[in-house]
């Protein structure tokens, strides 16, 4: 029962990025049509190695003309083209998931000058002698309640009405990270919520 309610949870928030409004161009559409189709329902395959930057450019096809239609600002500054070993199409969700949870958050606090900023680098760890894939998706929509940061990647926690999420999503983007050897975490920062991506490089998949 719950892989069902997972599944759903993951198709809801893709066709509600699709058709949240009717001036979706015709391109635009093809060619998410062709991303879903190579990528997002596809639950087979074996793990590959893939460059952070698609998984990023593809959530971000996903969304374009939503975060243009509601005026969001979105910025990337990838200081590393790094690639990983996993599911691009795993991570990109991860990316929709982040992104979409900004926007509500920007309508739900009546935020008027709307940013989001992604920033993707690596980071060493001479002690370990690990380099670290670091990717950190921030937001000014009013951040997350102190007191509802400790439970908010719990299954069905959320902070949304129940028209609007499901309390899944979080869940779902913690789930993928995790697969990948990877943490997630939040904190409050410049008026808004900083959510942070850790994934381990190993060999020569962080050229």
């Amino acid at each position: 029962l719950n892989i069902i309610r997972i599944a759903y949870c993951i198709i809801r928030i893709i066709f509600k990025s699709f058709y949240c409004n009717c001036r979706f161009s015709s391109l635009t559409a093809i060619r998410c049509s062709r991303i879903c189709k190579r990528n997002f329902f596809t639950s087979n395959g074996d793990d590959e190695k893939f460059s952070i930057k698609e998984a990023i450019d593809d959530a971000t096809l996903m969304l374009e003309n939503t975060f243009k239609n509601e005026s969001i600002e979105l910025n990337i500054d990838i200081e590393d083209d790094f690639s990983i070993i996993g599911r691009k199409n795993e991570l990109a969700q991860v990316f929709i998931n982040l992104f979409s949870n900004s926007k509500d958050a920007f309508l739900q606090n009546n935020i008027a000058n709307r940013v989001v900023n992604v920033k993707a680098y690596v980071q060493n760890d001479t002690n370990k002698q690990i380099k670290y894939a670091i990717i950190t998706i921030a937001d000014n929509a009013g951040g997350v309640e102190t007191s509802l940061i400790e439970n908010l990647f719990d299954p069905y926690f959320t902070t949304k009405h129940p028209s609007v999420g499901t309390g899944l999503g979080l869940y779902i983007t913690r789930r993928i990270v995790s697969k990948l050897q990877g943490q997630i975490s939040v904190i409050n920062s410049n008026g808004g919520a900083c959510f942070e991506i850790k994934i381990p490089l190993s060999g020569d998949d962080d050229e």
